[in-house]
């Protein structure tokens, strides 16, 4: 393989423990029928796979979704959102479909407000992100699941993140799409360098954030997030826009860990899984 990473080895052993974490796992009573948007964490490790699989099952078997549209952060290239129209997202279990459909009637609906990409550049956009471990969660929990990847830039454009959370509700208004955004809550280095914040300290400004990400107190989480309460706060309010748009009264909190800081250079970082 010439040095290069086994990919395959590596889906493999996501997927498997996706499967391990869902094992005994049982959806809790309070979550209703037909959810349609999620936040769940991002990042490769433990804690996230353990989070995103509990999230992302209990959204798709209450809801069983043709589509998922999962909205994260774009970290390279210009200012605009971007979109995969055409092709596919390869994972170690196979190829998750593009929703080629859905990709043109957004795109129909931006126009020049945003970027198309094919699938084979679009990693490009968010390296480094853990975005690639999405389709292997789906094929796992939902077999033929279709996907429709966008990616939000960290400044808004000629579209508000708000306002595309609701467009996205509104084009989608009676289609059987679920919204999935991923991010992370904020973190912080126990070392000397960057006066990073206690340990309680982070888990108050956690609990400051949530408390009104469930009561969908729009306004309250944008000003928390944009101040640095989460890695990526346009798509947290694009996400809340949009089940706010599609009629959600609450969010419910599935899952909430902090993990890390076992060194002066680990973060600690925190992970919320939260429906809506």
């Amino acid at each position: 393989m010439n040095g290069e990473p086994d990919t395959s080895s590596a889906g493999e052993l996501l997927a498997e423990t996706t499967r391990r974490h869902l094992q005994g796992w049982r959806i809790p009573d309070e979550i209703p029928l037909n959810p349609d948007t999620a936040i769940i964490p991002l990042r490769p490790d433990p804690d996230m796979v353990r989070t995103a699989s509990r999230v992302l099952h209990t959204l798709l078997v209450r809801t069983c979704p043709d589509t998922v549209i999962v909205i994260g952060s774009r970290t390279v290239g210009g200012p605009r959102p971007a979109l995969v129209e055409t092709g596919s997202l390869p994972t170690a279990l196979g190829p998750v479909e593009i929703d080629r459909g859905r990709a043109a009637r957004i795109h129909a609906s931006l126009r020049d407000a945003i970027e198309v990409f094919p699938s084979a550049e679009f990693a490009s956009l968010a390296p480094d992100s853990g975005f690639e471990t999405i389709p292997v969660l789906l094929q796992v929990l939902a077999p033929g699941c279709r996907i429709l990847p966008i990616l939000l830039p960290e400044a808004d454009s000629d579209i508000s993140s708000a306002q595309f959370g609701g467009l996205i509700a509104e084009i989608f208004s009676k289609d059987n799409v679920v919204v999935v955004a991923a991010l992370e809550l904020a973190s912080a280095t126990p070392g000397p360098v960057g006066s990073p914040l206690p340990r309680d300290e982070l888990r108050v400004r956690d609990a400051e954030l949530i408390r009104p990400l469930l009561a969908l107190d729009q306004k309250e989480t944008a000003r928390i997030a944009m101040a640095g309460g989460v890695s990526a706060p346009r798509v947290l309010i694009a996400a809340l826009a949009h089940a706010h748009a599609r009629g959600a009264s609450a969010g419910h909190l599935i899952e909430y860990v902090r993990s890390g800081g076992q060194t002066a250079e680990e973060p600690w970082t925190g992970r919320a899984g939260i429906i809506f």
